[in-house]
């Protein structure tokens, strides 16, 4: 009974790890080869410039927030059809003096005493403080405050609606990546997510992922979220399986270029992707499920992939597994069901490759190939996150993480 238990549960771990490996891979040799499925034709002239209402939390980041404002007053397109809306949430610094100093958003200061803090909170807040009053809008954006934004933004993201999206996501780009060895590591994974995984599944034709900033909503998409109920902890991970259970998918594009900053410390980190990891639970377990179960059922590919895309967990958990297959065939070579050892340290190899191949086809730097070195404290890192975050998620307020690079749009694009 053993024995047979030990052959299930390695069988189960094996087809897992399988499949997030074809999951991992399909995208990025499809970004290699340089395939795409249809047109890849861009519209030059778009029929319809959306109008964006710009919604952005902010929780005393009166250090980033009015250059983030300074790149949206700066956007190649129409001053008319687009208005900035920042929540300057339980602040207790300058915060909403600089938004109201800039001329360039409308500010509602929430104090939430004895309500629910978190990010999703406050941006309904912000939501029902504007929408009596507000304009038609045709769009709804969210940003961080420590983003920025380049020049073209609404303009690329407008493209993609025109293609019959309803939920677009842009790229996220690091502004700090030099700052630390965490930051590097940080900033290597927004790169192989970007290049690899969001732009593959666009050549696939599959449906992107939406990602906490640079996520735009038609209209009424977005108050079909926020009217279901403020997410327990991340937004974007319970959207992003609302979406997908309701057939709704999310297209990309790299054109798009946001630049946040990067955790630089490891405090910073373990808070972040502990928030991150728990958040992800949460939404699995309330909709993730349920929409690759769906997708299953529907037998619909891109739905099943996002759904999948939901449910797991990090990249550094499928290291892990891989490599303790590797250490169980190698040590006990004649387990039943067991595919060999040599296959699982092809595995482990598969993810150096992964990510190599992701660095070489972004142009990364040779610092970024130094801060490799550090690739095992990082992993180490995302594992306690996991085992702290999804393994115990609890439901915790919204704790922002401190920023402190204070630059310009037009200074970052010229380092």
């Amino acid at each position: 009974m053993v024995t047979i238990t030990l052959g299930l549960l390695l069988v189960i771990f094996q087809s897992y790890a399988l499949l997030y490996l074809l999951y991992l891979w399909a995208p990025a040799l499809a970004v290699l080869v340089g395939y795409r499925r249809g047109s890849a034709v861009r519209s030059v002239a778009p029929a319809i410039e959306r109008s964006f209402a710009i919604l952005i939390p902010a929780h005393n980041e009166e250090t980033v927030v009015g250059s983030l404002l300074e790149s949206l007053a700066s956007q190649h397109y129409p001053a008319e059809k687009r208005r900035v809306y920042v929540v300057a949430d339980n602040c207790t610094d300058s915060t909403a003096a600089v938004v109201h100093n800039s001329g360039v958003a409308a500010c509602h200061e929430r104090s939430a005493e004895g309500g629910q803090q978190t990010k999703g909170a406050a941006l309904l807040s912000l939501w029902e403080w504007i929408s009596v009053e507000m304009p038609d809008c045709d769009c709804v954006l969210i940003l961080d405050a420590d983003n920025l934004v380049d020049p073209d933004f609404l303009a690329e993201m407008n493209l993609v609606f025109e293609q019959g999206y309803r939920v677009v996501q842009s790229a996220r780009c690091p502004k700090n990546a030099d700052d630390s060895w965490i930051s590097q590591m940080d900033a290597i994974s927004e790169m192989l997510w970007n290049r690899l995984d969001q732009e593959g599944r666009a050549r696939l034709g599959l449906s992107a992922s939406v990602a906490g900033s640079g996520m735009a909503f038609e209209r009424d998409v977005f108050e079909w979220l926020v009217g279901n109920g403020v997410p327990q902890l991340l937004e974007d991970a319970e959207w992003q399986a609302r979406l997908m259970l309701s057939g709704t998918r999310v297209g990309y594009t790299a054109r798009a270029k946001l630049y946040d900053e990067k955790t630089r410390g490891a405090e910073q980190l373990s808070r972040q992707r502990k928030r991150w990891v728990a958040g992800v639970a949460i939404g699995a377990s309330r909709y993730g499920w349920r929409a690759l179960v769906s997708g299953i059922r529907s037998v619909s590919v891109w739905q099943t992939t996002a759904g999948f895309g939901a449910t797991k967990p990090p990249r550094s958990l499928l290291l892990s597994l891989c490599g303790l297959l590797a250490m169980i065939g190698g040590l006990f070579p004649t387990t039943p069901a067991l595919l060999p050892w040599p296959f699982w340290i092809g595995a482990l190899g598969s993810f150096a490759a992964y990510v190599l191949l992701g660095m070489v086809l972004d142009g990364a730097r040779p610092r970024a190939y130094l801060a490799l070195l550090c690739a095992p404290v990082f992993l180490l890192f995302m594992l306690r996150a996991f085992v702290a975050g999804g393994l115990r998620p609890s439901r915790e307020r919204w704790i922002p993480t401190a920023h402190g690079r204070g630059i310009t749009i037009d200074q970052l694009r010229s380092e």
